[in-house]
């Protein structure tokens, strides 16, 4: 892919799912100038502040922990998107003692879960205590490590009941 994008020359839009995926190619892939890259959330939140408000559908009945994947609130500097978007699609989400920047690792990323598995399970073992019940992430590396679901699925769950 990184081929065919710099060969065109020509600006792209790139976003991405995963945000040590979107932190790596913003960091280290030489993009036509112009190019943007960003996480989904940050793309999603754009879209939602558009959508005028009589067309959303009401908040899902959910209460869910948000976890701050390291790569998106550390490495991309996201932390507002992902929360703008449970804020309007989940009756209420919560904040687990450390979050933001400062947040707890899920033990998921880069090479820990391939070289110290053992670390990489305790490391999530510990952060799912610490956020305390069912948890929201944007990352697939942090849901599949902590059993959390996707900010994604929920707003797709939320955008599935249609409009008020």
């Amino acid at each position: 892919m990184r081929g065919l994008i710099v060969r065109g020359r020509r600006p792209v839009h790139l976003v991405l799912l995963d945000p040590g995926c979107a932190a790596g190619v913003r960091d280290h892939w030489t993009l036509p100038h112009g190019s943007r890259v960003e996480h989904i959330t940050t793309y999603l939140a754009r879209l939602l502040v558009a959508m005028p408000e009589s067309e959303r559908p009401p908040p899902l009945p959910e209460t869910l922990v948000f976890h701050d994947p390291c790569a998106l609130a550390r490495g991309l500097r996201e932390t507002i998107a992902p929360r703008a978007l449970l804020a309007a699609a989940i009756s209420a989400f919560r904040e687990p003692p450390r979050c933001g920047v400062d947040t707890s690792c899920c033990g998921a990323s880069g090479l820990l879960p391939r070289t110290l598995p053992d670390i990489a399970r305790k490391v999530a073992d510990d952060r799912r205590a610490e956020l305390g019940g069912p948890a929201v992430t944007s990352s697939p590396a942090c849901a599949a490590a902590l059993g959390a679901t996707e900010v994604v699925s929920v707003l797709a769950r939320w955008l599935a009941q249609g409009t008020r």
